[in-house]
């Protein structure tokens, strides 16, 4: 499978399942107020990139101002009920450009889904793109999946740790990748962001560069 396939199915994937998949993310994870409490602060112009149905907004005070981008228009149509005071754009990260036009950020956040974006080429150019909209003294927080059953994943063929995972036992998959060690991190060392923390939180572990 090629880049634009694996996106093609993880696009599909959300929009088909958009409104459950938005019911089973309707809660704050701990990590979100981790985040809120220790890097947020009052005035901050924020970016959640992978946003889903918003509910990343839910952790933020009024004061805060938020956009969120996704590629998925049906969860899109979510999060523009559930928050209708914020901006949200139909954007997919794969694609030349995706940041043009939405503004710069004090503080960009991407909640489980780097691990969604395929092919080496295509995380680096993503942390590439994040720092081109990202204000001096930014900062870029996100997260991947620890991975440790793979007993239901179906492994794509010639991509290493590649997986087609299932969902609440539906014939519906999404494209993943399963992160090595400290594979993350080689990513981060590559791109011109610098290593602040690293922390876990509902069995993801999160990155905050700057």
């Amino acid at each position: 499978m090629i880049k634009d396939d694996l996106s093609k199915i993880n696009k599909h994937f959300y929009n088909e399942n958009a409104k459950d998949f938005s019911l089973s993310r309707a809660n704050v994870w701990d990590g979100f107020l981790y985040i809120k409490d220790k890097y947020i602060k009052n005035g901050d112009n924020i970016l959640d990139i992978g946003c889903g149905n918003g509910r990343f907004a839910k952790v933020l005070d009024s004061s805060m101002d938020y956009t969120g981008v996704d590629f998925s228009s049906k969860l899109l149509n979510i999060a523009k009920h559930s928050f209708p005071q914020y901006k949200f754009y139909l954007r997919d990260v794969t694609k030349e450009g995706w940041y043009n036009n939405i503004g710069l950020f004090n503080v960009i956040v991407a909640i489980a889904m780097f691990h969604h974006i395929p092919e080496d080429k295509s995380r680096n150019t993503f942390l590439n793109d994040v720092k081109k909209i990202l204000k001096k003294n930014g900062i870029f927080i996100f997260s991947v999946w620890n991975i440790s059953n793979i007993e239901n994943y179906k492994p794509i063929k010639g991509k290493k740790n590649d997986y087609l995972i299932p969902w609440q036992n539906r014939n519906s998959f999404r494209y993943v990748h399963k992160f090595q060690n400290d594979e993350v991190e080689n990513y981060i060392s590559l791109s011109p962001f610098q290593l602040i923390e690293k922390f876990q939180f509902e069995q993801n572990s999160y990155f905050v560069v700057s």
